[in-house]
């Protein structure tokens, strides 16, 4: 085999012709890079590119927004986040970087996602399935904020069709979090209304959301109250009352 110190230090002059490359230049394919070599380099060096195609367009990258997104806040910081999505057809980005381990992180690329959403709903279409799963799973309040708003009107608009079963799924989450001491106000005034949408087609909600928010009223807060109020009003007005 080859000795790997001939390509390390290449004498000008020789071989191609060009200037000494003193361990800087590579060349390809080398003669002693057999199988068994190639594997051990691949166990050895585990850092792989994180290029992320963004779906289309410029072909925005994870990485690329990842830095954006853990970058200072400064005055436009929000418009930003919401043209990099748009410009560069960040949608994927920001739906994979809901779960970075940074919850800085995740939390911005989740309020990213709305910001674009409402500036281009459409642009979301593609990636619903994505989105929908996000939801389901999100573990930061701060997140699940944002996508429960973002669904909500999804589902008022018309511009998600859910089957039964993602239907049982989404309410379920709701619920949950409508209940759950840790959620934010907000994430509980948006699975309430979620649970509104969906309750004409989902008997079992239909029966329990009422008592639920009266429940919630009883032990929330003002803000709470009176949207618990309100959309109390909105169920009896549905019901004939």
């Amino acid at each position: 085999m080859d000795s790997i110190d001939q390509y390390i230090e290449k004498p000008e002059g020789e071989s191609d012709l060009g200037p000494n490359a003193d361990g800087m230049g590579v060349i390809s394919s080398v003669p002693f890079a057999e199988e068994a070599f190639v594997r051990k380099v691949g166990k050895r060096d585990r850092k792989k590119p994180a290029i992320f195609d963004g779906g289309g367009g410029d072909g925005g990258t994870a990485g690329d927004f990842r830095v954006l997104l853990a970058a200072p806040l400064e005055k436009g910081f929000s418009g930003r986040l919401c043209e990099w999505v748009l410009g560069h057809d960040g949608w994927r980005a920001a739906l994979q970087l809901a779960h970075d381990p940074d919850p800085r992180v995740a939390f911005r690329a989740s309020a990213a996602l709305e910001y674009a959403y409402f500036a281009n709903p459409d642009g979301l279409r593609p990636y619903q399935e994505q989105f929908l799963a996000n939801f389901l799973t999100a573990a930061s309040t701060s997140a699940q904020r944002h996508y429960a708003k973002v669904l909500e009107n999804l589902i008022r608009s018309g511009r998600i069709t859910l089957s039964s079963a993602q239907m049982q799924q989404v309410a379920e989450a709701a619920f949950d979090r409508m209940i759950d001491s840790r959620a934010r106000p907000a994430v509980k005034v948006w699975s309430m209304e979620i649970l509104f949408l969906l309750a004409p087609a989902l008997p079992w909600v239909d029966e329990q959301l009422e008592e639920s928010v009266r429940m919630l009223m009883d032990a929330g807060s003002p803000a709470l109250d009176a949207h618990g109020a309100r959309l109390c009003r909105k169920i009896g007005k549905r019901r004939g009352r």
